[in-house]
């Protein structure tokens, strides 16, 4: 049979012509998927990390990190701090009036629970729940170490919340920092706050503080360097409720003199700085 080459040629460009769209968007799909699974691989590499705040310890031991600086006068309140404070990383101070600075990179390790902290705070950490196990207390880290992107999604989630008892945006925004920290604004993205909580009673409300493990904490926290960071009757100072669970490393001299005196944070750095 006799084959015409300008003829197949024209009935291909024609198949082209019609399908060039199709072809168009299986090339894209190509694209996109080979996309997901580099992300995919990268995660599966590093699913710790979070870009420009946070790096696991595993597998980067020659890396450095970034220490949060105690601070640096973003607020007004703390601005005067003796420059004593200034790179103490133990007294890093972020709340609504000192955020994260952008810069701010942590190396994080994994308890055995899961949970992530500043590796820094790892030992002190697990040497303190495990002498409150040899009491007889147990204590469970219900979380550590939180991304601003988490922490955008659970304030976004309160709010959402509070709009559906019927409130304005502003006065739900305005009542969900008191309980769920702004973006940005957490302490949990320092790495060195946890929420602590007794083994049978998980819950995130004032009953935490009638248990005995919550009281054992209070008690011998600042032994290993950790205070109880919102105590109550402080939300004038602090911007945030009561909240029994929440601890904080700070070192052993400054949670000695924390607790003793019945101080929070933002209390004991303005005792600093009227300090000669």
């Amino acid at each position: 049979m006799f084959r015409d080459p300008y003829s197949e040629r024209q009935a291909h460009y024609a198949f082209l012509r019609k399908n060039m769209a199709f072809i168009g968007i299986a090339l894209v799909l190509v694209v996109i998927a080979a996309m997901e699974l580099s992300m995919l691989f990268r995660m599966h590499r590093d699913p710790a990390r979070t870009p420009g705040q946070a790096e696991s310890v595993a597998g980067r031991e020659d890396e450095t990190y970034v220490d949060a600086v105690a601070p640096a006068g973003a607020g007004a309140e703390n601005a005067d701090l003796p420059s004593k404070t200034e790179g103490d990383w133990r007294l890093a101070l972020v709340n609504d009036k000192n955020p994260l600075p952008e810069d701010f990179r942590v190396r994080l390790a994994d308890l055995r629970s899961g949970v992530q902290v500043d590796e820094r705070i790892l030992d002190p950490l697990h040497r303190m729940l495990d002498a409150a196990k040899k009491e007889g207390f147990t204590i469970v880290a219900s979380s550590g170490y939180r991304s601003v992107d988490r922490q955008r999604v659970l304030y976004r989630n309160k709010v959402a919340r509070l709009l559906g008892t019927g409130l304005s945006e502003a006065v739900a925004q305005a009542e969900a920092v008191k309980e769920v920290a702004y973006p940005g604004t957490s302490e949990h993205h320092l790495g060195l706050a946890l929420d602590l909580v007794a083994g049978h009673n998980q819950r995130l409300d004032d009953s935490q503080g009638e248990t005995p493990e919550n009281q054992w904490l209070r008690e011998h926290c600042h032994v290993y360097g950790f205070i109880l960071r919102y105590p109550l009757d402080k939300s004038d100072k602090t911007g945030v409720i009561y909240e029994p669970w929440h601890f904080r490393y700070t070192g052993q001299e400054a949670a000695k003199s924390i607790m003793e005196q019945g101080l929070c944070l933002e209390e004991y750095l303005e005792q600093l700085a009227d300090t000669p």
